[in-house]
């Protein structure tokens, strides 16, 4: 079992890392599909509330507090990434392109 979970895990991250090219009539975007996963773009998100009605002040009293990013799952990615490479997470726009920059 130990070899054929190797060679799962193996297969799991070849496709997780190689690059969708993009195609003629294609239903999704191209890219990397952990990147699709994690931080989809715009265009990928299918449920977009418009003409959204504001929310009594009773209600909005008792919203969460806001997260560094709109959306909670990019927020936990990029924590993650922090994490693995042992950065602290940004407090200005120069570090958050500092570690920009590292990743590329």
């Amino acid at each position: 079992m130990t070899v054929i979970q190797k060679d799962l895990d193996a297969v799991r991250q070849q496709w997780n890392t190689h690059c969708i090219r993009p195609s003629v009539g294609a239903r999704c975007p191209a890219g990397i599909p952990d990147q699709l996963f994690y931080l989809p773009p715009s265009s990928a998100v299918d449920c977009i509330q418009r003409d959204a009605v504001q929310l009594p002040t009773e209600l909005q009293d008792e919203l969460e507090q806001p997260h560094t990013c709109d959306d909670l799952e990019s927020e936990r990615y990029l924590d993650y990434i922090c994490g693995f490479h042992n950065w602290q997470a940004p407090t200005d726009a120069n570090m958050a392109v500092q570690h920009y920059l590292q990743l590329a």
